[in-house]
């Protein structure tokens, strides 16, 4: 009986410890529409057993060099695909109307549906989110990976909850290790949610929208780390907007 009690004892340690605990820092890598996710990202975090979130729109595949066959590999290893519309939404609706938008969000949600893919989420291409867009998108998406004019914001739908101004980061060459290791130095030591948007990884056209192979395994090498240590929590674009709770050590109380 009294082995018994310890152990009854023990497990509610755990589970009122765990919901006691502070939230884990959580990172969330995702990438927006270009070949270079799959074929040069997509390695590199695979090395250091990290996934991202990957934005696609089917109807631009052909444009984007983005395959099928490519995805299913991606979605088999941890990552998750989700919607991308190259459409400047703002204009799209002033001249369209709202019912076009709708269908317009229906159309690239039910191609990755077709494809096989279950889709909670949507990124927008343009800097123009708003409310009118988000009340469009209540029943379509759970999630918008979007920018306004206010900041960088990330909406669970249809529960407003913007992610802290500065808390999504666009890299670009701009960036070097040793910035993303004190912002990470700092994510890890404060708490929160980083959402880093990559648009391409080794694009030899504008270095504004992509990163070096290199900057993005130097950055892999330091998340892993803290992952490791269980500092961090590394994982995909809608489970970040949930918040895990950090593990609590078991004690036995004899």
């Amino acid at each position: 009986m009294a082995v018994l009690l310890r152990a009854t004892f023990s497990l509610l340690l755990m589970v009122t410890g765990a919901h006691a605990s502070e939230p884990l820092p959580t990172i969330a890598l995702t990438f927006d529409a270009y070949k270079s996710t799959y074929k040069v990202a997509f390695p590199i975090l695979a090395r250091h057993g990290l996934v991202g979130t990957f934005f696609v729109e089917p109807q631009q595949f052909a444009n984007t060099g983005v395959k099928w066959h490519h995805l299913r590999e991606m979605k088999r290893w941890g990552w998750s695909i989700q919607a991308y519309t190259h459409d400047n939404l703002a204009t799209y609706l002033a001249k369209h109307g709202p019912e076009a938008v709708r269908a317009r969000f229906n159309e690239v949600k039910h191609a990755l549906a077709a494809g096989g893919f279950e889709v909670d989420s949507l990124s927008v291409n343009q800097r123009d989110w708003n409310g009118d867009l988000r009340n469009l998108a209540v029943g379509i998406f759970k999630s918008v990976r979007s920018s306004s004019g206010h900041g960088p914001q990330s909406y669970p739908i249809p529960d407003p909850l913007n992610v802290d101004r500065g808390s999504m980061h666009s890299l670009s060459d701009a960036d070097t290790i040793e910035m993303l290791g004190e912002r990470l130095k700092d994510l890890v030591t404060h708490g929160g949610v980083w959402i880093v948007v990559l648009h391409g990884v080794g694009l030899s056209g504008d270095q504004r929208y992509s990163i070096s192979p290199l900057l993005l395994e130097q950055f892999a090498v330091l998340i892993r780390r803290y992952v490791s240590q269980r500092q961090l929590r590394a994982t995909t674009f809608e489970q970040a907007l949930i918040p895990a709770r950090r593990p609590v050590p078991l004690r036995i109380l004899h």
